[in-house]
């Protein structure tokens, strides 16, 4: 995806990063343009686990992982201490719960301050390099926050804002293309918060073809799908639609 190079709406509150500002002029292009991400939200070739996968072995439930982790979370964001928490991360012999630890990481640092969520993009950063938590993990950790924005936007004001400032290059942790699966509402909200300007318009064109997509797919389900029962005319319409994801 190419974005459109548009100036930034409110200064950085991320120091060198922009987590914090919702950083559309970075991220955001017209939906039309925009492709899915090539990320898979499973570490395996097969779409979903099966009953003849063998299951993970983890040293503790996950009840108990969250416990463990949520300690080990407030004693990180007291010392800064990456190396230390890798230490403890890997300790805990969980890896197969890690997007959870990658949710609750960033969920807790998007209420704190600049300093704290720096050093928590680090510590995944790290995390991540050591192999101890994969890409997919990071994604599906992320998409969690973004499933439960209308919540967390409750409790951070500015979380639609900060969610979309995590997918900066500046930043440096997740994959921009992941802008096209943010909600229609998250991004609506994000809109209503902005200042009239080029990233407003911007915003605005790709909600607008959203929706028109939306409609259009709708139209399509109920013809080519349920009507005809033909999933080789819808496939090869959102093909044509350049929205095969």
């Amino acid at each position: 995806m190419t974005a459109v190079a548009i100036p930034r709406h409110v200064p950085s509150a991320y120091s060198e990063a922009a987590m914090e500002e919702g950083d559309v002029s970075e991220v955001a292009a017209p939906f039309a343009r925009q492709t899915s991400p090539d990320c898979r939200l499973v570490d395996c070739s097969a779409p979903c686990p099966r009953m003849g996968n063998e299951l993970d072995d983890t040293r503790m439930s996950f009840k108990e992982f969250q416990s463990q982790a949520t300690a080990l979370a407030n004693e990180f964001f007291c010392s800064r201490d990456v190396g230390a928490m890798v230490e403890s991360i890997t300790g805990l012999g969980c890896q197969s719960f890690h997007d959870e630890l990658v949710a609750m990481l960033l969920r807790c640092a998007l209420d704190r301050k600049n300093a704290e969520r720096q050093v928590v993009v680090t510590l995944l950063n790290e995390l991540e390099a050591k192999a101890i938590l994969s890409k997919a993990q990071l994604v599906r950790g992320f998409e969690k926050l973004v499933l439960g924005w209308g919540d967390l936007h409750l409790d951070v004001p500015d979380a639609p804002s900060m969610l979309v400032g995590l997918l900066s290059t500046r930043v440096g942790l997740l994959d921009r293309s992941l802008f096209a699966r943010l909600p229609e509402g998250l991004l609506m909200t994000l809109r209503g918060s902005m200042p009239d300007g080029a990233s407003k318009d911007v915003l605005s064109l790709h909600l607008r073809q959203l929706a028109a997509f939306k409609a259009e797919l709708v139209t399509h389900l109920e013809t080519d799908l349920f009507g005809q029962r033909n999933v080789d005319s819808l496939a090869a319409w959102l093909r044509s639609a350049g929205r095969p994801a």
